[in-house]
């Protein structure tokens, strides 16, 4: 199935880390959106780790996006704040396309600390 990819940066100027990827596929038949944040062991890692996933829960009709947060020089807070203000993004985002708001997240290893 064909989607369309748009990768956004959450500041002007741009902030490195502070991004995500936004997939939708061609045919939604999905109600439910999906989010994906990566793991590293909270100094690696980044979003496109999580494109394969996405393109598979595309094919599906889901539509997803995969979060980047700050590694180096900040702590747990300011890391929950850069994925908070990309949900926050994709939730308008799903507004303005009509979309129901019902979102699924899934984190690996510090992705899941963080998405919890």
């Amino acid at each position: 199935m064909t989607f369309s990819y748009k990768s956004l940066y959450l500041d002007k100027p741009i902030i490195k880390d502070r991004a995500l990827d936004i997939f939708v596929p061609e045919n939604i038949s999905q109600d439910i959106s999906m989010i994906f944040v990566h793991g590293g062991g909270w100094g690696a890692g980044s979003r496109d780790q999580m494109h394969k996933i996405m393109e598979g829960f595309c094919d599906k009709g889901f539509i997803c996006a995969s979060f980047d947060y700050r590694l180096a020089n900040v702590d747990g807070f300011a890391q929950l704040t850069d994925l908070r203000h990309a949900y926050d993004y994709f939730v308008s985002f799903l507004k303005d396309q009509g979309r129901p708001l019902k979102i699924v997240t899934y984190g690996s290893y510090a992705g899941a600390h963080l998405n919890a």
